[in-house]
């Protein structure tokens, strides 16, 4: 998201004003320029608030012409995620006065965001400044007055933290909670504590949310780089109410509950953007929710920024050059792999290059690429679906997963016709990949024709810097080394600090292992070998595994043996 600084929001004070922008643009004309003029001397209000209601112009289109006069990206205001930090900041009454509204507080980068409109003038500036320390930057975005207004009377002097409205809660009936159970108002103590805890999840760099309703309590849990931690245990009467409001924010019906439902929405926290997919599933226990967080504005990371070594770098650029074939990322899910696909994509992408996906769910929009979701089975027949999407004279098709016959059918169909097919499979290793595809038919000779290299992958959780511990390996670590007892080594474990949320571990590594199918790979297909021994076979040609790639990110202080342990069978190399 644009932001602008107070600093150049002070010196840059637009001379040319809204309406004047909106007139020039042709976005309305001078007698309804005149017509809102004549309003606004009678009521006094805000000449944007007037246009508006009287249907001259839209909301949104006001936004967009506000941020370009600020030099700032529009926010939505209706979806934000509130920060009480942020609006510790600011009191009400100066929220009010100068009609701001604090969004977002980065601590790591002591920067506060604030939500203006085009008439903050430098006496606001200056005030604002004022109230909020002076080691803290002050960033903006544009809003509309009536927006910061709703916001301001819908955040402020209510309970927002989730000790807080847990207390509410407490001190009110079950029956007014449940009376009140189907209303939307956005102040109510449910709205509020499930806004609460996705503002948590989503400063926590959650990937998802577990509402799992247990008897005697819900428990609460949090995915942060990986794996899952209970967060908080709320009361079982709270979560008919609760459980209501999730089903109403993501548009869940009734008439769903016996069956695996879900929605999404979009929401911000500041200058984040998130989109929400909700998933709800019947147990013995109660409806559980499982709510999965997306950036918004997620872009594709481009191959240098995935993390593989130069030699697998290389091999996986030279599979890429190949005019046609299939490439297969292998991993467990929530390993990277879509993160990889959407990076070979970007690297591939350029206007003689015609590009087609077919995605579950699309999760980063990328231009000048068709994207789009797999159709229903009961939608199309397999062989039409395939003539089809030939006839769309693509160069390369990404696959997000193949799933089943059919998906497998039209990568190789697409790939012997003389196009590039991107795919992932649930495999273990790259090698594990092959047999994958032995599993869904594919006959040797086919795999061999056909496909031009695998790639596996896994996600290793970083060691904090602020904390990690250094100590001297014991005998059996230097043996998965390989290492003899006169090098000296140091290995780094988890410590736990406020950085990290005491977890030891802050983001995450990728680890790679790249197969290309050369003529060792061939003469092993060829002769009908095991997984084990063509990995023999690329070992003894000086291509790393899996578990090279972790143990070399274990010797740089990145990650703990523990981690790597927990991600990576080293078995074989203890042996």
């Amino acid at each position: 998201m644009t932001m602008t600084s107070v600093h150049a929001l002070r010196e840059a004070q637009p001379n040319v004003t809204l309406v004047q922008r909106l007139v020039a643009a042709g976005l309305i004309s001078e007698h309804q320029l005149r017509r809102a003029m004549q309003e606004r001397k009678r009521s006094e209000r805000p000449l944007g608030e007037i246009l508006v209601e009287f249907g001259m112009i839209s909301e949104k289109v006001l936004n967009e012409t506000l941020a370009q006069l600020l030099g700032s990206d529009a926010i939505d205001l209706h979806t934000l995620l509130p920060d009480t930090r942020a609006l510790a900041m600011v009191p009400r009454e100066a929220a009010e006065q100068y009609c701001v509204l604090p969004v977002e507080f980065d601590e790591r980068g002591r920067l506060v965001t604030l939500a203006v409109t085009e008439t903050l003038d430098l006496a606001g500036v200056d005030a604002i400044s004022r109230m909020i320390d002076s080691d803290i930057e002050i960033a903006t975005v544009a809003a509309t007055r009536a927006d910061i207004r709703g916001a301001i009377a819908r955040l402020y002097d209510v309970a927002l933290t989730i000790p807080d409205i847990l207390r509410e809660i407490d001190n009110d009936t079950a029956d007014a909670l449940q009376a009140d159970c189907d209303g939307v108002a956005c102040d109510h103590p449910l709205n509020r504590l499930l806004d609460a805890i996705i503002t948590e999840a989503v400063r926590r760099d959650a990937a998802a949310i577990h509402f799992e309703p247990e008897y005697g309590f819900v428990r609460v849990r949090f995915r942060v780089d990986g794996l899952l931690s209970q967060v908080m245990a709320l009361h079982p009467s709270h979560w008919p109410g609760l459980a209501a409001r999730l089903a109403a924010m993501f548009g869940l019906s009734e008439g769903t509950r016996d069956l695996c439902s879900d929605g999404s929405v979009a929401v911000s926290l500041g200058s984040r953007r998130k989109r929400l997919h909700a998933s709800r599933r019947a147990t013995l226990q109660g409806d559980d929710f499982v709510v999965g967080i997306v950036a918004a504005d997620r872009e594709a990371m481009s191959l240098d920024e995935l993390g593989l070594d130069n030699a697998a770098l290389q091999r996986l650029q030279m599979m890429m050059a190949r005019p046609h074939g299939m490439i297969v990322v292998a991993g467990p899910p929530g390993c990277g792999r879509t993160t990889t696909l959407y990076s070979m994509l970007n690297y591939r992408c350029d206007e003689s290059v015609s590009i087609v996906t077919l995605e579950e769910r699309p999760s980063c929009a990328m231009p000048a690429i068709r994207q789009a979701e797999k159709p229903q089975r009961q939608e199309c027949e397999e062989q039409d679906h395939i003539e089809a999407l030939m006839r769309q004279d693509f160069d390369v098709l990404m696959m997000d997963e193949l799933r089943d016959d059919q998906d497998v059918s039209i990568a190789l169909q697409a790939a012997s016709r003389g196009r590039q097919v991107y795919a992932t499979v649930p495999a273990k290793s790259a090698l594990h990949a092959l047999s994958r595809l032995d599993e869904f038919g594919l006959q040797r000779s086919q795999i061999a024709s056909n496909v031009v290299g695998f790639i596996g992958q896994r996600l290793l959780r970083k060691l904090c810097v602020h904390c990690r511990q250094a100590y001297t390996p014991q005998p059996y670590e230097r043996k998965l080394m390989r290492s003899d007892d006169s090098e000296v080594l140091r290995f780094y474990r988890e410590g736990g600090c406020e950085h990290c949320h005491y977890s030891g571990y802050a983001g995450r590594v990728g680890i790679f292992e790249v197969v290309q199918v050369d003529e060792t790979i061939d003469e092993q297909l060829a002769c009908g070998a095991t997984v084990p021994e063509m990995r023999r076979a690329i070992s003894a040609a000086g291509i790393g595994d899996l578990a090279d790639a972790a143990l070399r990110q274990v010797l740089a202080g990145v990650t703990s043996l523990a981690e790597a342990s927990r991600v990576v069978d080293f078995a074989v190399r203890l042996e």
